[in-house]
């Protein structure tokens, strides 16, 4: 069971790193509280005389999901995940402690955690605590990251600094441009292996990550001690 916990430790860890990336450092008085990150205000158009090409055009505002029970839902993207029977659901606090685990075994303990998940919003996570097989959903603002900042930028940013990051970690990154579509949701795909000897930890991870409108929509699945995929859940998402 210790090594389960380190597993799900180290998958949070791994995901905050790739997520904190190139981000900009503006004043902390402009950066938004972690629970208003993602607005759940969807702001009218200013004008009502727009014609059927601008209506078509209009992006969805994405916003934060709910979590009843075992299923995951965001409405405003179309997003629906139902964790598989016997997985656990994590709360905020759970996930914090999860990731000062993980902090620790990365070989950094003295980073600060409450400024790692100020950068991101921890939309759902949950696990199976005899596998150590995880997913999580995550949401950031792209105002947090620099004008213009693309899915290639967030890919090479989260290498540079989770190699930084976790320096007991031999990470083996699996970057090939491929794409899948999960909820009618188009994402970029790649991933990485983990392995940290010092404690006989070895996983996969699996990154599914989405722009939509002003912010990032990023799956991540991590192998614990099986053999399996992202490919493996497709069934676990809506249609």
């Amino acid at each position: 069971m210790k090594k389960i916990s380190l597993l799900l430790a180290l998958m949070l860890t791994m995901c905050s790193f790739a997520a904190c990336g190139d981000s900009d450092n503006d004043d902390d008085d402009d950066r938004k509280s972690r629970s208003s990150a993602v607005s759940d205000n969807d702001e009218d158009d200013d004008d009502n005389d727009n014609d059927d090409a601008k209506d078509d055009e209009k992006s969805v505002k994405l916003s934060r999901g709910k979590v009843n029970g075992s299923t995951y839902t965001n409405d405003s993207c179309g997003l629906s995940f139902e964790a598989p029977e016997g997985w656990h659901i994590y709360s905020e606090a759970e996930i914090k402690a999860t990731m000062n685990a993980g902090l620790e075994v990365g070989g950094n303990a003295n980073l600060d955690t409450d400024m790692l998940m100020q950068k991101t919003t921890y939309d759902f996570v949950a696990g199976d605590l005899s596998t150590g097989e995880s997913m999580m959903i995550m949401i950031e603002d792209l105002s947090k990251y620099p004008d213009g900042f693309t899915i290639d930028d967030y890919i090479k940013a989260a290498k540079l600094s989770t190699g930084v990051a976790m320096p007991n970690a031999d990470i083996d990154w699996k970057i090939d441009g491929d794409h899948e579509t999960v909820c009618g949701i188009e994402f970029d795909v790649f991933g990485l292996d983990i392995e940290i000897k010092d404690y006989d930890v070895a996983i996969t991870q699996d990154y599914y990550l989405s722009k939509i409108d002003d912010c990032f929509l990023v799956l991540t699945y991590s192998s614990g001690y099986t053999s399996n995929t992202m490919a493996d859940y497709k069934g676990c998402f809506g249609d």
